[in-house]
């Protein structure tokens, strides 16, 4: 919101810095709210419980995208763009208040082991516990194949697509209506079958996403639909997973390291992963070609790239789940 008023000489370096201060603070407030929900919520009721919520957060999500899309497209109409992303920011720091505020009201006398959790956690490093690694590094490559190509799905669709913030704003409300409906199914899945099973299931999804996107044209939008509905239940099942892991196969005395160790990984992975596929892009931004007669660009090869490592950790994780064990249930 800043930088719209702002317009600074170096603004893409604010813009980093701000995005770098954002991910601290949702890192932190992510954490300790997942440690919190650790000890709340039993074991065999997580994947249901972060199911039924992920539902209820997609649903909220839908009107905001749609409003948001919707907003941006009349106010840049009006020549008032800028006022627009305002507002919106305006809207989302309120809603964070409310959020907080509304947390704050839980009883704290819900949390009575939380002193000597973070005791004995600061004495454990989840790196020690040679199964968890795995997970870690598992996760870790994971968001690298991500990260590789998560930057370009938005500026394949504005400027290959010629979707408008309206559109583009459909489309994210698209898949949040199918990860509400999904969500809850995969949590009891989660619950029924085990954690890796599910992960494996969904990434295998995710890995096939770069596939719709080489038919998806401005001529021949249709094959977004079943994208949405793969990649709905690819990342309910990631996301849910990412939870019920670091909670399930820790103890409450490492809840908090492991959950942590987890993030790192994931953040680093992601970060990697994001550089190499910016030197990439950088390389073949002038590409273009065709295929079948489907006009390609170099986001398409970006896109197949993060499919093929996306597979490979499916692959990974498909060979481990059965070398890990539940090492506490409470």
């Amino acid at each position: 919101m800043a930088l719209v008023w702002w317009k600074p000489h170096h603004a893409i370096l604010w813009l980093l810095f701000f995005v770098f201060l954002q991910n601290v603070a949702f890192t932190v407030s992510a954490l300790c709210w997942l440690s919190w929900v650790g000890e709340l919520i039993v074991v065999d009721l997580r994947g249901r419980f972060f199911g039924a919520r992920q539902r209820l957060a997609s649903t909220f999500n839908v009107v905001s995208l749609i409003g948001a899309g919707m907003l941006l497209d009349k106010m840049k109409a009006d020549g008032k763009e800028d006022l627009g992303h305002v507002t919106i920011g305006a809207i989302a720091v309120v809603m964070g208040l409310i959020s907080a505020y509304l947390l704050n009201q839980v009883p704290k006398t819900l949390r009575p082991s939380a002193t000597v959790v973070v005791e004995e956690t600061s004495k454990v490093s989840p790196w020690k516990d040679a199964a968890y690694r795995k997970i870690m590094i598992g996760f870790g490559g994971w968001y690298a194949a991500v990260g590789f190509a998560g930057p370009y799905w938005a500026v394949h669709m504005l400027t290959h697509l010629k979707f408008g913030y309206t559109m583009l704003a459909g489309y994210g409300a698209g898949f949040t209506i199918m990860m509400a409906l999904v969500s809850p199914m995969a949590g009891r899945w989660i619950d029924k079958y085990g954690d890796f099973g599910i992960v494996t299931t969904g990434m295998i999804c995710l890995s096939s996403v770069p596939i719709y996107w080489l038919f998806i044209t401005p001529a021949f939008p249709y094959p977004i639909i079943i994208e949405i509905i793969v990649t709905a239940f690819g990342w309910a099942a990631v996301q849910l997973t990412s939870s019920t892991i670091p909670l399930r196969y820790s103890t409450p005395q490492t809840r908090n390291r492991y959950l942590a160790g987890l993030s790192m990984a994931s953040g680093v992975g992601f970060t990697i992963g994001a550089i190499c596929g910016g030197l990439m892009m950088d390389g073949i931004d002038t590409a273009r070609g065709f295929l079948f007669g489907i006009p390609m660009f170099p986001t398409h090869f970006a896109f197949a790239c993060t499919g093929l490592l996306r597979f490979v950790i499916a692959v990974y994780f498909s060979r481990i789940q059965h070398s890990f064990k539940t090492v506490q249930i409470a």
